[in-house]
């Protein structure tokens, strides 16, 4: 089986074809096999989309943390 390569909007824009805005890659829950998050368009209400990296946040399991930095 061939996979194609898949080119991601930024965060927060729409995906076309996916059916939602892209909210970047998360990790599954034992940080193994990381997948592209789409939240619906009646999801993603109120969100506001940052783009600014915080060198301190680098936790892949510890949220509060990566909030806090």
């Amino acid at each position: 089986m061939i996979l194609q390569s898949i080119e991601a909007p930024a965060v927060g824009q729409y995906w076309q074809g996916q059916g939602g805005l892209y909210a970047g890659i998360m990790p599954d829950y034992e940080g193994h096999e990381p997948k592209h998050l789409v939240f619906s368009i009646d999801e993603a209400v109120d969100i506001e989309w940052g783009s600014d990296h915080v060198p301190e946040a680098t936790s892949r399991t510890d949220g509060a943390a990566n909030t806090k930095a």
